[in-house]
């Protein structure tokens, strides 16, 4: 019952059922109503109402499609039916669904199990006729029902039905990590190999932290509000800011017309504009920028700019883009590969499959967006820079570019990121150059921070994947030669997903030899914003194909996955399609090991017996490994500096050119500096990273941060023991501070600069064939089991075992964060996320909301980690691997014991084993693939 009261009417009391009957529903309300409270009634002996909420994601999500079902029996006789009516809510019923036509057709009857089919072929007649509900969320809806009759009967007769719906399995959470500590002999002040917290770790976890946007304003500071194209495709005809302008609060507005340099800009490819000219190409370009005194006036001042627009052809999807032939033509852009003789592989093959692989772009969810300050200096042109990015180098090369002055002039600053994740490897100087441009206009300083939406809509995401394979083998599982085609959707700019497609090539391999084969990739064009690095960088997603490959051949072989594995797995001594010579080559302990610690034929033929007796929830369980290339392709990325200072006390300040985005960079290179410094890692402090302290530096990125910026942290310190040396010599039973103080009185330099280039062969040459693609590669395997409800798509994953090479980790508590957190990146990868283009153009058009990644509940129930034993690097740091972003393409794992689960309901229902599941698989994309299983519920 609702309690309402309003000035005219007085409280009333209106029962909320025959509300819901009227039409439109709630109409019995008035619009000056109150509510003051809700009563809800006892159920009465006999009477059965449940609840049932079908999510997108599992946990902490809002409705897909709810349901209350009720049924009420005669109080005489308790299995005759008197009513029986059901309501349906959530996205996909709006407005509210109540049926309560079954109630003529059910009353009287006495209650059986076999009055199912009949009240579920009422209800989809019923369903059917309601054309604004999708099919699907009509087979939600009588899943939901169908759960609920055998959950009365299982309260009226006291026992479970068999072949009954039931929940998920549930069992406590369990998580196992071995690693190896530090030796006895290890000085208690070297901080290396120890599993040291972050070093902001308590700062963050109060929020004492200092993001971007918490840094306090400067006198005079203007925000920008974007003006952003509402177009995918279309010329400016015009930009009418006049109504902005006259807002109270608003100082000006900036567009291309401004810019003092250059307004073209990217990484290999300059094809995009800091301000759109004369013509948009996505959703959400920044034509201009509103300046304001305050946040909220920017931004309503942007939105009274009216811009007038003729609309042109747009091309929104991948498939469109292969269809057209919309592709980027320049050099970087087209990269192939030819590995053996294809035709002598294909001749000698017993057997051919061809196959396509789809997955979907991916949003970065960092947890700080985009966000920038420019603050110009008084004199000289000069710019300090504070933004969001994981290239300070890069950002400060596009502002001079913008600005049109020297590098010299512009100190960019990091001090840290709320994540990362590759979207902010170049992606925020979309942002930084037209702020930049503002401030320099103005001279006064100027911040933008992107709410989630916008960031979200605008900033690019990890790009759409296409692939199609044609593969030959053998009727033992060798396979022969492989023709496959990539796709990677770029957007309207190359940005750096130029390199995600060569890496896609390079990488297709994944862990296992394919004597024969040719490879080419196709970088598409879309107008959608340009797509950019992130986590794993391609590499996750040509793995995949593989997989598929090496799981289809064994099913069509009737060979076990396993097998087919390991008959194509690389081995020491081999040779890749890249020509990289595999040493050090870990991967068959990492796979051996794995299978012996999860118990893998054990928990198989437990997982096939489960099977056997559920016929509404299915397990599957699914083992991958991967061979992971870590570090740059390009060798003039390859290199890293340093800086280091010891003060009169003795405290130390580090600076280094990466960036501490979460991932333990900075406490990384302190321990570093710890231990060739002999002194505790608590007298080192590492303030930001900067451009005007460390010049020229590469990307945070590509796993090898730890690895090139470790080193010259390693140089520099180094070159401090050598000047300190002949003081501790004469002084031997003085202290640190002792020492550092009598250089200081005889005037040795405290303050060195340390240098690490880590290549000497080139990176790969695709006209030659020949270059090293990677710096070194890292091993891993893992397996997982899952279970999936196959009547409403919900999965859990029950456990995940995996075993890792990071060689002889600098931290192990940190790597092994950064294994779990990659790991459940990659879960939400192959089963929620999704960046989807909307009919009109825009990426992610609802924001946060529409927008799934992992949770809690989604999280495997039992997770164990190992790291590899006895294994080194003498490429690494201390003989350490970089690890930020291999463990991702563990999740695989988790994907195709999915699509074994889904087999294995198709199979029971007399369906082909041939089905697509684009990657991400999600309850819909589950629920389409077993909807024969949800059809039958009527038989």
């Amino acid at each position: 019952m609702l309690h309402v009261d309003n000035a005219v009417k007085g409280e009333r009391t209106l029962p909320y059922r025959d509300l819901m009957k009227s039409t439109p529903p709630l109409k019995g309300l008035d619009p000056t109503d109150v509510l003051l409270y809700v009563t809800l009634p006892f159920t009465k002996q006999g009477d059965h109402v449940m609840f049932y909420k079908q999510p997108v994601r599992r946990g902490f999500d809002t409705s897909y499609v709810n349901a209350v079902t009720a049924m009420s029996f005669q109080p005489i006789s308790s299995d005759v039916i008197e009513d029986i009516h059901f309501t349906f809510g959530g996205k996909c019923f709006q407005p509210v669904v109540k049926i309560q036509d079954l109630q003529q057709e059910m009353a009287g009857k006495s209650w059986s199990l076999s009055l199912v089919p009949a009240v579920l072929t009422s209800l989809g007649k019923i369903l059917n006729n309601r054309t604004t509900i999708t099919v699907d969320a009509r087979h939600v809806a009588m899943a939901q029902v169908f759960k609920f009759m055998f959950a009365v009967e299982e309260e009226v007769n006291g026992k479970t039905a068999p072949n009954g719906p039931s929940a998920l399995s549930t069992v406590d959470y369990e998580s196992t990590r071995v690693f190896d500590t530090v030796g006895p002999d290890q000085p208690p002040e070297d901080a290396i190999r120890r599993p040291i917290p972050h070093s902001s770790a308590l700062q963050m976890t109060c929020g004492e932290a200092v993001y971007l946007d918490d840094m306090p304003r400067s006198e005079g500071e203007l925000y920008a509000g974007l003006v952003l194209s509402t177009r995918p495709h279309a010329r400016i005809k015009d930009v009418d800011v006049t109504e902005a302008i006259a807002l109270p609060g608003v100082t000006g507005y900036v567009d291309h017309q401004d810019v003092p340099g250059k307004n073209l800009w990217g990484c290999a490819i300059h094809c995009e504009q800091a301000f759109a000219e004369t013509e948009v190409k996505c959703c959400g370009q920044i034509i201009g920028l509103v300046l304001a005194e305050d946040r909220q006036v920017a931004q309503e001042a942007a939105r009274h700019v009216t811009v007038t627009y003729e609309d042109l052809p747009a091309i929104l999807s991948i498939e469109d883009a292969i269809r057209e032939k919309a592709f980027f033509t320049e050099k970087p852009a087209t990269p192939a590969i030819v590995f053996g003789d294809v035709e002598a592989g294909f001749a000698a093959s017993d057997d051919v499959i061809e196959g396509h692989v789809d997955i979907d772009a991916r949003e970065h969810f960092y947890m700080e967006s985009h966000g920038v300050l420019v603050k110009p200096r008084a004199e000289h042109n000069e710019v300090d820079l504070y933004c969001t990015t994981q290239n300070p180098s890069m950002a400060q090369n596009s502002i001079a570019r913008v600005l049109g002055i020297p590098l010299n002039r512009v100190v960019c600053h990091v001090k840290r990121l709320g994540g990362g994740f590759g979207g902010r490897e170049t992606r925020n100087d979309l942002l930084s150059q037209p702020v930049a441009v503002a401030a320099y206009k103005y001279r006064r300083p100027v911040r933008c921070v992107l709410d989630r939406r916008t960031d979200m809509t605008i900033s690019g995401k990890g790009p759409r994947f296409h692939a199609k394979y044609k593969v030959g083998y053998t009727k033992d599982g060798r396979i022969q030669s492989v023709v496959m085609d990539m796709y990677v959707d770029a957007g309207h700019a190359a940005d750096i997903a130029y390199a995600f497609l060569q890496i896609c090539v390079l990488n297709f391999e994944s862990a296992y030899r394919y004597p024969n084969c040719r490879i080419t990739g196709y970088l598409c064009k879309t107008n959608t914003p340009p797509n950019t690095a992130i986590r794993g960088f391609g590499m996750p997603d040509c793995f995949l194909v593989s997989e598929m490959i090496m799981t289809e051949v064994a099913c069509r072989l009737n060979m076990t996955d396993i097998q087919v594995r390991e008959i194509n797995m690389l081995r020491e001594g081999d040779m890749t399609v890249s020509c990289m010579l595999l040493d050090n080559c870990t991967l068959s302990r990492c796979w051996s090991q794995c299978l012996e610690q999860s118990q893998y034929e054990a928990r198989t033929k437990m997982v096939q017996e489960f099977n056997r007796h559920s016929r509404w929830k299915k397990r599957g369980f699914a083992m991958v490994p991967y061979r992971f290339g870590v570090g740059y392709n390009e060798k003039y990325l390859c290199k890293a500096g340093a800086l280091v200072h010891v003060y009169v006390d003795g405290s130390v300040l580090l600076t280094q050119g990466g960036t501490e985005m979460g991932q333990g960079l900075y406490i990384k290179m302190i321990q570093v500096a710890s231990h060739f410094l002999g002194i505790p890692a608590s007298t080192i402090h590492i303030a930001e990273t900067s451009t005007d302290t460390v010049p020229n530096a590469s990307s945070t990125a590509a796993s090898i941060s730890s690895d090139l910026n470790g080193m010259a942290v390693k140089d520099a310190c180094e070159e401090i023991t050598r000047r300190l040396e002949p003081i501790k010599k004469n002084n031997p039973d003085k202290t640190w501070k002792d020492w550092v103080k009598e250089a200081y009185l005889t005037n040795v330099n405290l303050s060195a600069a340390g240098y690490h280039s880590s290549r000497e062969q080139g990176g790969f040459d695709f006209n030659t064939g020949k270059g090293q693609p990677s710096e070194y590669t890292t091993y891993g395997a893992g397996c997982s089991e899952i279970e999936v409800d196959c009547l409403t798509g919900e999965c859990q994953i029950l456990q995940t075992d995996m075993v890792i090479d990071v060689a002889r980790s600098l931290n192990p508590g940190i790597d092994l964060g950064q294994i779990e957190g990659a790991f459940q990146m990659g879960c939400g990868h192959m089963l929620l996320e999704s960046a989807v283009v909307s009919e009109d153009g825009w990426m992610v058009k609802e924001g946060p909301g529409e927008y799934k990644i992992p949770t809690v509940r989604n999280i495997p129930r039992k997770l164990n980690v190992s790291l590899l034993k006895d294994s080194d690097n003498p490429y690494g740091i201390h003989s350490s691997k970089g690890i930020g972003e291999a463990s991702i393409c563990i999740a695989m794992s988790v994907y195709l014991a999915l699509k074994g689960a889904i087999l294995d309901c198709r199979k029971e229902n007399g369906c082909e084993s041939d089905f697509d599941l684009r990657v991400p698989a999600t309850s819909e994309r589950i629920r389409e693939a077993c909807r024969a299983c949800i059809s039958k519920l009527t038989d």
